[in-house]
């Protein structure tokens, strides 16, 4: 999730796919949690915040109109955090979201 640019009141999912340090995809059944951060919102996945895509072996990150008219326009630090079904704990940086202002704060 790097270098993503969004506009207050966008609402659609962030797709992702979980690498190790050596680039190699983490398989989904080997995770236990999964924290993302983006500037003050906070999502998991055992929350139901987060979810898994078994067709695309993605998961997804949605953002509501509500939650990204609540992020200032600026960018945005995000990271993630992942704790493995054998109790390992990893987090990373990953990247910024940065949010474009918009005229109207009116949730469609």
């Amino acid at each position: 999730m790097n270098g993503i640019t969004i506009m207050q009141g966008d609402q659609y999912p962030l797709q992702f796919t979980l690498v190790s340090e050596n680039s190699a995809a983490i398989p989904a059944d080997t995770v236990g949690e999964i924290e993302v951060t983006v500037g003050p919102l906070r999502k998991t996945l055992t929350a139901g915040e987060i979810v898994y895509d078994n067709a695309t072996g993605t998961f997804a990150l949605p953002l509501t109109q509500e939650e990204t008219f609540s992020l200032d326009a600026r960018a945005h630090k995000m990271q993630v955090r992942i704790r493995s079904t054998n109790g390992e704990v990893i987090g990373e940086d990953a990247g910024t979201l940065t949010v474009r202002a918009a005229q109207s704060k009116a949730v469609l």
